[in-house]
């Protein structure tokens, strides 16, 4: 008789447990890293509308949308004011004091940050980047080491 006997399959299904086991973890960091450079491209891409409007306009703050019209950001949408940009996990805040929040959450909403898992603010003018979180000390971790690293 030809065939594959219980042990040998209960030992080919238990050797593929533990690799995905090793595997998962590592998959969701690469995916959150994913995310992450998804939204440091736009935010350099707001960050550097914002120079070229300030440097036409050196009187005027760029906090609004109307004032960027050259960035063509993809996969999500501005909010009636034109202050905020949000995507499926990111949510980019334009302030009035010329700065950039831009926001990791499970439900990207401009106004509830309940939600917040990581926070990156980027100053428009000449501010300090800062990563602020209430997640960065554990699973998060990696992810803001690589935007203080940036």
């Amino acid at each position: 008789m030809k065939g594959f006997t219980l042990i040998e399959l209960l030992v080919v299904v238990l050797i593929i447990g533990i690799l995905s086991a090793i595997a998962l973890p590592q998959y969701e960091l690469v995916v959150e890293k994913s995310r992450a450079s998804e939204a440091m491209v736009n935010a350099k891409a707001i960050q550097d509308a914002c120079q070229r409007h300030e440097q036409e306009f050196p009187e005027d703050t760029c906090n609004q949308q109307s004032k960027i019209a050259d960035v063509q950001l993809k996969g999500g949408s501005w909010n009636d004011t034109g202050t905020c940009f949000t995507t499926k996990k990111f949510a980019y805040n334009m302030s009035s004091s010329g700065s950039l929040e831009v926001s990791r959450m499970d439900t990207p909403s401009c106004t509830d940050t309940s939600g917040q898992l990581y926070s990156i603010t980027f100053g428009l003018s000449s501010g300090a980047d800062r990563v602020t979180g209430t997640d960065c000390d554990d699973d998060f971790d990696q992810v803001c080491k690589l935007f203080t690293d940036l």
